[in-house]
């Protein structure tokens, strides 16, 4: 078993760059399926999204156009303070796709959310790599998940511990 060594971690190997590629060729085909013929605009929620939206994007066969926001939940693996950046572009009337890497609590994706509902769009779907057990209230959200995880700490493919670790290609778990 793969480990990474960092800090006070021990980081194990908890999902494979081939089950990730198979995931995202799955959730492509539903993609490809439901917005053939809507050119919908699809939102990034950097910096984590990076690895999984491109690689989505690549397997998508739909024109769509690109955007990003960005949100910050975390310092090092400790939950902080809630940080959304304003977002500045004309949505209303717009099928969206936003792209996270992962769903934790909930929080950050329901107040995304809630702001782009704000905009007037014909429809919002969220896709997200990873979604935590722990997350709460997002039931009324349409959303694709590649993955449910338990509630740890996860590193690699785009996911960061204090901006180390993106360009793992395989996803590691806390082995606390």
């Amino acid at each position: 078993m793969e480990k990474i060594k960092y800090k006070n971690h021990n980081f194990i190997k908890y999902l494979s760059e081939k089950d990730i590629n198979s995931r995202i060729n799955d959730i492509a085909k539903l993609l490809n399926k439901d917005y053939k013929d809507k050119n919908p605009i699809v939102v990034g929620v950097l910096t984590g999204c990076v690895f999984f939206m491109m690689d989505l994007l690549k397997k998508c066969d739909f024109d769509y156009e690109i955007s990003f926001v960005s949100a910050k939940s975390y310092s090092g693996n400790l939950r902080g303070k809630l940080s959304v950046e304003e977002i500045d572009e004309n949505f209303k009337n717009k099928d969206i796709i936003i792209v996270e890497d992962i769903i934790d609590s909930g929080a950050t994706i329901k107040e995304i959310y809630s702001r782009f509902n704000s905009l007037g769009p014909i429809s919002i779907k969220v896709v997200t790599l990873l979604h935590k057990n722990i997350a709460k209230n997002i039931e009324d959200i349409d959303s694709i998940t590649a993955f449910d995880i338990e509630n740890k700490f996860v590193i690699g493919y785009g996911l960061d511990y204090n901006n180390l670790f993106r360009n793992l290609k395989d996803i590691y778990i806390d082995d606390e």
